[in-house]
């Protein structure tokens, strides 16, 4: 028969909290005895780890949520979901308002829109929706790195742009932080035709922008004659001016960017300009890849016969 205790901490990352172990049939006194016999080590007040465990972020995080009774969020909350931007931190959970005691270590919030939070378990622990973890994390991170966030949940299918603009209404109404960040962010995008497939595209599209050109819409789709000829990176559909971005490591994993000769001709032949852009161009000689890219929109001023 499996021990309760060994099955614990075999789930929590070699943690237990107090009430648990109680729960479990140990007394406090057997309790004290572990911990003074090195068996266990007391991470806070009321949690313990195992010491043939190595402690570890998640098992910090799940002691915080277990001893609050809250709800993994901001920025732990991301970093659980491995969004692209998302960084190491003290442990970050949302508790049901007033706000607890301070917990040294680790960032306890006090919310009064509990309500409107439905966790879900990622490794076991209760973290906030994707939508919640986004709009709460807006209000502690850069835009440009609540950027990289957005783009990675979307192009990996975590939430919709429909569920991300339900909850900043729901959270809006009530005058949340972070909405005002989390609202620019989602009003940007209502000018784009898609989401980025690589972060890549998104900081061509700073850059080029930066500088004072247009911003390009970003997963552009080709169309010539009535028939699909290509998808693009990056692309300046009033000027028939397309980018694709040449890297092995962001193509390989889809088919639909396999840059052989063949479809670069079709792109060709369907009219449009198309500029190929490698990492050592972007990274090395931004400014040639401005100077590209201008050039073949002044070009685009001169009569053409492409076609969308």
């Amino acid at each position: 028969m499996t021990d309760p205790i060994d099955d614990l901490f075999a789930r929590q990352f070699g943690i237990i909290i107090n009430p648990q172990a109680r729960e479990a049939g140990m007394s406090q006194g057997q309790i004290t005895r572990r911990v003074a016999q090195g068996r266990w080590e007391r991470l806070r007040l009321g949690a313990y780890r195992s010491a043939t465990t190595p402690l570890t972020w998640q098992g910090e995080l799940l002691a915080l949520v277990l001893l609050t009774g809250g709800t993994a969020s901001h920025r732990s909350a991301v970093r659980l979901d491995q969004l692209d931007g998302s960084f190491a931190c003290a442990p970050e959970v949302t508790v049901e308002h007033p706000r607890q005691r301070p917990w040294a270590g680790a960032i306890v919030h006090g919310s009064t829109q509990m309500d409107l939070i439905r966790p879900r378990q990622v490794n076991g622990i209760a973290v906030t929706p994707v939508e919640r973890s986004l709009i709460d994390v807006a209000n502690v991170i850069d835009p440009r790195r609540l950027t990289r966030m957005v783009d990675d949940a979307l192009r990996r299918n975590l939430t919709t742009l429909d569920r991300l603009w339900g909850t900043l209404v729901h959270h809006g109404a009530r005058g949340r932080n972070g909405t005002a960040a989390f609202r620019a962010d989602l009003d940007h995008r209502e000018a784009q035709e898609g989401v980025p497939l690589s972060a890549w595209s998104r900081w061509v599209a700073t850059l080029l922008a930066n500088s004072g050109l247009p911003e390009p819409v970003l997963e552009h789709r080709i169309d010539h004659r009535g028939s699909f000829v290509a998808q693009v990176d990056l692309a300046y559909p009033g000027a028939g001016v397309a980018i694709e971005l040449d890297s092995i490591s962001f193509h390989a994993r889809l088919e639909r960017f396999d840059l052989d000769p063949r479809r670069r001709n079709q792109i060709r032949n369907a009219g449009w300009h198309l500029i190929e852009v490698t990492w050592d161009l972007y990274t090395n000689h931004p400014q040639d890849l401005v100077a590209t890219v201008c050039e073949a929109l002044q070009l685009a001023d001169r009569p053409s016969n492409w076609a969308t």
